[in-house]
Order: structure tokens, then sequence, then C-alpha cells
């Protein structure tokens, strides 16, 4: 089936369709990685957004559940697709996945245009149609005015609080306080015997400090713009106010920044990559991590008493802040699984280390 996708500025650009066969309507974000494409469309930094794969060959490898069926993305935009996977993982296409998802695909795009723009740090509105009937483009152009560029954080987290407990013995208890976090986060510390509490942003702050938690998370990935920062810095910064020890992750580390008085801004390019390089500052060591987010804190204005912990190796935008008064850590970047000599996992066990003592 033929498929067009329509950017705000009128420009189109036509491919074939696979998925469902259905519209989307969203900002129009890239990815640069040559794999994790279902990684990708699962991730809550892209909620409602039209998804473009850097790599030009997609599909090849299929799809296989335990790699996230929770989609937030509602299109996925690739160069080619592959409709016939090779891989002894492989559970079936990744169109009849986005079909059985809704989710629209389409494919012989020229990416690299797309992303050129994009990397120019513009916000773009765009509308993917796959339909072989004609289109009444002034339609679809009054769509995308109404469309806005952000959906918020409650599209991405639960409703009421929900507990994650470790397999044995529970060593912590400690809160998350959700802006669309992966369950990557809160495995790596059910792993490492803590029990992690949940709470959506609604959640009610003053009730989370009267239930004596050992450690505070703040993570998540959606609803990254100001007026979904600012909406939440105070219920943040009451949270902070406990005292407890806290790690910042991705939005975290923004809305941490934002509630002790560090200033927030837009990037002139943004990170979307699997393989973005941070340089841990006290020990000089570069690391490649997961990031997506076109908001950083500005260095020219840090909330009083921090001090970068991270940087990113390639344009210097603050990636890390740690706060020695306050005992708070923050990165924005997810950490991975790996210790010291070959990733950023020790982000996750030095923070837990120090609820030891």
């Amino acid at each position: 089936m033929q498929a067009v996708l329509v950017l705000e500025s009128g420009e189109k650009f036509f491919g074939r369709s696979f998925g469902a066969e259905s519209n989307a309507a969203g900002e129009l974000v890239f990815y640069s990685a040559m794999a994790g494409y279902q990684e990708v469309l699962c991730d809550p930094a892209h909620q409602n957004k039209l998804v473009i794969m850097t790599y030009p060959i997609i599909g090849s490898y299929g799809i296989n559940e335990l790699d996230g069926m929770d989609f937030q993305a509602t299109a996925l935009i690739v160069k080619e697709y592959m409709d016939d996977p090779s891989n002894f993982r492989s559970e079936g296409t990744l169109s009849d996945l986005l079909k059985e998802k809704g989710i629209v695909g389409i494919s012989g795009i020229d990416t690299r245009a797309l992303v050129k723009r994009l990397r120019g740090g513009d916000r773009i509105r765009a509308a993917v149609l796959a339909t072989d009937e004609k289109i009444d483009y002034e339609d679809v152009g009054f769509v995308l005015e109404c469309t806005p560029l952000d959906f918020g954080v409650l599209g991405v987290t639960g409703m009421y609080p929900e507990t994650y407990r470790p397999d044995g013995e529970t060593k912590y208890r400690i809160a998350l306080y959700d802006f669309g976090t992966k369950k990557s986060v809160i495995n790596a510390f059910t792993k490492a015997g803590a029990e992690v509490t949940v709470f959506p942003p609604r959640s009610d702050v003053s009730y989370i400090a009267d239930m004596n938690f050992d450690a505070l998370i703040i993570a998540g990935a959606g609803g990254e713009l100001d007026e979904n920062i600012k909406k939440y810095t105070e219920r943040v910064k009451t949270l902070l106010d406990m005292g407890l020890p806290t790690l910042g992750i991705d939005m975290g580390h923004l809305m941490t920044a934002s509630a002790l008085g560090g200033k927030i801004i837009k990037m002139q390019k943004p990170h979307r990559s699997a393989s973005c390089t941070v340089r841990d500052m006290e020990i000089g060591r570069v690391y490649p991590t997961q990031q997506s987010h076109i908001f950083a804190v500005s260095p020219d204005a840090l909330p009083e008493g921090a001090r970068v912990s991270f940087i990113c190796q390639n344009d210097g935008t603050v990636e890390g802040l740690c706060y020695p008064d306050k005992n708070i850590k923050t990165v924005q970047f997810y950490p991975d699984e790996y210790p010291k000599e070959y990733g950023t996992g020790y982000v996750y066990s030095e923070f837990l280390d120090a609820l030891k003592g």
C-alpha cells in the first residue's frame, strides 16, 4: 500500500506502508542505532512520536516479546524495511507486530534528508498516512496545526503507586517518582535487593514522605517540555527537602536541577542515540550511553552547590550533576548493566553502596 509522510511545512515524502493501515500525527524524531528498533518504539521518550531510524535496513532480525511490547511511538519511518527476518530469537515480523499494536510504518523514505533537518534542532510536526485513496492535504495541514509537540507525562505513567519486590531479602526500600521511567531502572534495583515503590507524578508527595523510605529516585523520559518541567518542580522540591539519598535519571536530572534553582535550556542539537559518549569528570573515563532528549541543564546557571560529574564528549552538554551537601546525584542518561571498567552500571551500584553506611 502507498504511504506518505507529510511535514507541517507541506513537504511530502512518498513511500510504501508496512504495519497497521492507519494514520498518525505527532512530532518527528530520529534515533541513531543499528539495532533495538523494538526497544526504541517502547521508549517513553517516544510517546506519540513519529520515529525515524537512521540505520538503513530495519526488520532484519524480527521481533521478540522479551525486547518490549508496551509501544509508545505511533509511527516508524525507515529507509528500507525487511519482511524476511533471520534470527534464532525471532518470533515474527516487525510488520505483524506493528499491525497488532496499531502502529503505521513507512519505508522508502530519504531518512538522511529528514535527519539532517532534525539535527539542526528543529522540532517538526508530521503525519504518516497509509492509503491508496486520494488525500486532502489541507485537512492534513489543519490536523498538524492542532497536534501538540508533547502530550505530557501522564500518558506514560501509572494511575496508582505500584511496588516491585526483590526475589530474596529486602535490603532497601526506595521510592521512585516516575516521569515515564524504563523498567530496566526498576529491574536494576530489585536485582540488588531493593523494594521499589513507583509513584506517578500526580501522587501526594506528603504521603511519600510519611512512608520512611531509605532513598529516592526521580526518573523518566516522558513529557520533556518546559511546561511539564515547571508543572512538577514544586513537588520535586518537596521530595528533595526530605533529605533522602537521591538519584535523578534522565528527566529526573532536569527536574532536580530545576527544583534546586538551575536553568533548563533547549539544546541546539538533540541527543537521540544509543551511543552518545559521556565523560566521567572524576575518573576521566568515557562511556557510550543511551539518550533521547532535547533539553539540558545550562552550564552557565547550575544550581547552587552543584558540581558537574558527567559531560557529553561531543558537545560539552552537562550530562550529570552531584550535590555533595545534599547527597544527591543525577545523570541525563540511562545507566547500563556493565561494571565500571566497561559501562555505567556503577551509577546504580555506587548509589546503593552509599546506603549501606
